[in-house]
């Protein structure tokens, strides 16, 4: 598939919050240089990406991208997803998020043959990679749709219950603690006793 435009979403902060700069200084730039427009713009909020991949003219773009983390890709999926026009064009991501799994098991399939390396121990190589597989590759992945409460979701990584769904949201505006916070929130939920009935 050619790629001649893309949407990029970005979190402005992600990335330690450089991902402003990354994207005007590297990113938009390095797919300029492919030949590819790119049409940048920034989130301004949690459920942002959800509304704009939800509600832009996709016909205008070949592809779909985030600068982010996880939870970026995850909105701009399910924002797509959920569009009453039904429109889907390719997506991509390019990792800047605390754990960026969706990139690092995609690395690690790719160019790592399984071995653990952080996205963030080699960020120049981990963008360039990113941006140079948009117009090159397109391949089709699996999804699941829950509902919960009324209200469907689209999961592109994993579906959690119990700690591992509470940690995940409690963890969630201690950010400022750096991904030590998905350590220490576990830790500290466990100390206080929580536990978890299912009905299934």
């Amino acid at each position: 598939v050619e790629m001649r435009k893309v949407l990029l979403l970005y979190n402005p902060n992600a990335g330690k919050r450089l991902a402003e700069d990354l994207c005007k200084r590297v990113v938009v730039p390095r797919f300029e240089a492919k030949g590819i427009k790119c049409h940048a713009v920034q989130t301004q909020r949690v459920g942002h990406a959800r509304d704009i991949a939800n509600t832009y003219d996709l016909s205008k773009y070949d592809c779909m991208v985030t600068l982010g983390g996880d939870g970026t890709f995850h909105e701009m999926v399910n924002g797509m997803m959920a569009r009453a026009d039904g429109m889907r064009i390719p997506v991509s991501l390019i990792p800047m998020g605390s754990g960026n799994a969706i990139a690092a098991d995609l690395r690690q399939n790719m160019r790592r043959k399984g071995e653990e390396v952080s996205v963030w121990s080699e960020m120049d190589h981990t963008i360039h990679w990113a941006v140079d597989r948009i117009g090159n590759y397109v391949s089709a992945m699996d999804v699941v749709e829950v509902e919960v409460a009324g209200k469907k979701l689209v999961s592109v990584l994993a579906i959690y219950l119990g700690l591992f769904g509470d940690v995940d949201i409690i963890a969630e505006p201690l950010r400022w603690l750096g991904p030590a916070r998905l350590d220490l929130t576990p830790i500290w939920m466990m100390m206080k006793g929580h536990g978890y009935k299912f009905k299934y």
